[in-house]
């Protein structure tokens, strides 16, 4: 048997103002609170904090890797009410002189990407809660299907050269994985496989990194509003 060295040292819960979650049956409408305590490896920094009944449904609470909180379902993307650089934030467009050749058509190119992002978030609601259990097979490969189907859209979206490299991000980094993981998941709901079809779910969850700060895709509109700075300017304004 092997032993813990001597000298490894541990670090205790000294607040037990709230105490030890444990084990209790509820009735419906009850609540109960108390501290889940788990052991973490010196120098190994937690990536990822999830909740579930380990078999049918699995939400992560906080995504550390991506140095953020609580977060959204790897399933959905960035919220188009929210202002990012590069895309646009409505449904609107105006008329403009492109400040640099490799921007010229970008409004309505950025327009279309944002409405393929939106629908992406729509056609994978059944699922974004973590939850399969009530998901079929055939309704998740439809789901796989759209996804891929919106990919070629993407691909095939004619961007100005100067948004080549995140139509390359949101087709190689998004739709495909994405449209792939939800076939795994299907997959595994088909055979009946739950603990299959959550690592799965995780696997999907994995792909919002791309939308983290720092992601590529933040890194991508960044070097677009640098090349762009004008057209940015009207697409932010158009909210």
């Amino acid at each position: 048997m092997r032993r813990l060295r001597a000298d490894s040292s541990y670090v205790l819960r000294a607040d037990t103002t709230l105490p030890d979650f444990d084990y209790v049956d509820l009735n419906p409408g009850d609540t109960l609170q108390g501290a889940l305590v788990y052991a973490v490896f010196e120098g190994v920094p937690p990536a990822q904090i999830s909740w579930g009944d380990g078999y049918t449904s699995l939400n992560v609470v906080a995504d550390l890797s991506a140095g953020m909180g609580a977060v959204q379902p790897p399933s959905q993307p960035p919220a188009t009410s929210t202002e990012v650089a590069g895309v646009p934030t409505a449904a609107a467009t105006t008329a403009a002189v492109a400040s640099n050749p490799d921007c010229a058509g970008l409004v309505d190119w950025g327009l279309d990407l944002l409405d393929r992002i939106t629908r992406a978030g729509e056609v994978t609601a059944l699922f974004q809660d973590g939850d399969v259990s009530d998901v079929t097979a055939p309704q998740l490969t439809d789901i796989a299907n759209q996804l891929r189907v919106m990919g070629d859209e993407q691909a095939a979206s004619n961007p100005p050269a100067a948004a080549a490299e995140l139509n390359s991000i949101m087709v190689d980094q998004f739709y495909y994985p994405l449209a792939d993981v939800v076939d795994d998941i299907a997959t595994a709901v088909a055979e009946g496989n739950m603990a299959g079809a959550m690592t799965a779910m995780q696997n999907a969850q994995s792909l919002s990194s791309v939308f983290a700060d720092g992601g590529a895709y933040d890194t991508a509109s960044e070097t677009l509003t640098a090349a762009c700075p004008a057209e940015i300017d009207q697409l932010n304004a158009a909210a």
